[in-house]
């Protein structure tokens, strides 16, 4: 650009026919100063009103995500809490399921156990009532016996009283 605008404004220069080629350099280069100057202080201010639109806009955003982080942190103790409220409710149910679970199988190894001693208690106690029948037959045997002996001996006394 710069090359181009030396070029343009030697070839006006010699046109015109003023000054030297050094002189005629030097306004040259003068003018391209001042050119770019212009537009550096336009662009310069571009770039202030831009970043003045971008501090503005941002801080607006960042006003918004204050807002909505104060509502998430509301929300967010809310669930918290539930939270905690369910996991403890969750704890208590799973604690008493595996209570119910340990003692369902303590009762079905109790069943399983009453189950094959159910038969063999019977057949003990049906051992043991034959074994008292038995005793039962003995004993009215032998009182039927003391009994005869009792007679017996009433018969005896009451036949040698009687002589």
């Amino acid at each position: 650009v710069i090359d181009e605008e030396t070029q343009r404004l030697i070839s006006e220069s010699d046109a015109s026919g003023k000054g030297t080629l050094q002189e005629r350099h030097a306004r040259a280069m003068d003018a391209l100063l001042e050119k770019e100057e212009g537009e550096n202080q336009s662009d310069l201010a571009f770039l202030k009103q831009n970043f003045a639109n971008l501090k503005s806009e941002m801080e607006k955003q960042s006003k918004a995500a204050s807002k909505l982080e104060g509502k998430i942190a509301i929300m967010n103790g809310g669930l918290e809490s539930k939270h905690t409220e369910l996991f403890s409710r969750l704890r208590e149910a799973y604690e008493k399921h595996a209570e119910a679970l340990s003692q369902l199988q303590s009762f079905k190894l109790l069943s399983e156990s009453e189950r094959l001693a159910g038969p063999q208690r019977i057949h003990l106690l049906q051992a043991d009532l034959d074994q008292e029948k038995e005793k039962e037959k003995e004993m009215q045997r032998k009182y039927a016996e003391l009994m005869n002996q009792v007679q017996d001996s009433r018969a005896k006394v009451g036949v040698n009283g009687t002589s």
